[in-house]
């Protein structure tokens, strides 16, 4: 799989999210090749940080029926992305611990929505989805994801935009990594901004 950019490699190595590097590289790489693999248009949202014993009870899972990973397996294996590629028209979740283990699939995840844009203390007479980093108007599974990075602790989540293709990476409740070109200029991490330069290189990452 190709790599990732070096400065998006060294963003997230200074993660206060201390999820392993190169699963959340791994994520994104499989998301988006995934996305070069079809023409169909398909949403994800992964959660990498998964504990049974911290989240179980913010878990539900609607239907036995979508969950590919009865037989768990790595997110490093060789197999994970077209076993993930099953799941492209489910709704839910995907959810990994931190170990890279793939734990389940077709998720409800319980996110209590309205108390996590209070505690982001947004002015509610302006364009709430602006004020969280999105350039544009966000469907349920960006705010989903968004919320989720907060409310589960210790996690990293993923989406891709079903209508856009746009994928995105959130930590305790911001927006670390997005292919937006717009948004890419708003990330910040220990004082350092995302310049042009790594539009571009997300850019080719995505074209590769």
């Amino acid at each position: 799989m190709d790599d990732v950019s070096d400065e998006l490699n060294e963003f997230f190595k200074h993660s206060d999210v201390k999820n392993n590097t190169e699963y959340k590289k791994r994520i994104l790489n499989t998301i988006k090749e995934i996305g070069l693999d079809t023409k169909e248009k398909f949403g994800l949202l992964v959660l990498l940080g998964y504990s049974s014993s911290k989240h179980e009870d913010y878990i539900l899972t609607m239907s036995h029926s979508k969950n590919m990973f009865k037989d768990k397996r790595n997110i490093m294996d060789e197999n994970s992305k077209d076993a993930i590629k099953k799941t492209m028209f489910y709704d839910g979740a995907i959810l990994i611990s931190k170990d890279g283990t793939i734990e389940r699939s077709g998720v409800q995840l319980d996110i209590d929505l309205i108390k996590f844009l209070k505690a982001m203390k947004l002015n509610w007479d302006n364009d709430l989805a602006s004020q969280l980093g999105f350039a544009n108007p966000v469907s349920m599974r960006h705010l989903s994801g968004i919320a989720s990075s907060l409310q589960f602790k210790g996690t990293t989540v993923f989406t891709r935009s079903e209508e856009t293709g746009d994928i995105r990476a959130y930590e305790e409740g911001k927006i670390i990594f997005s292919t937006v070109p717009e948004e890419v200029t708003r990330i910040k991490g220990k004082g350092k901004s995302f310049v042009s330069g790594n539009q571009f290189k997300i850019k080719k990452w995505l074209e590769a």
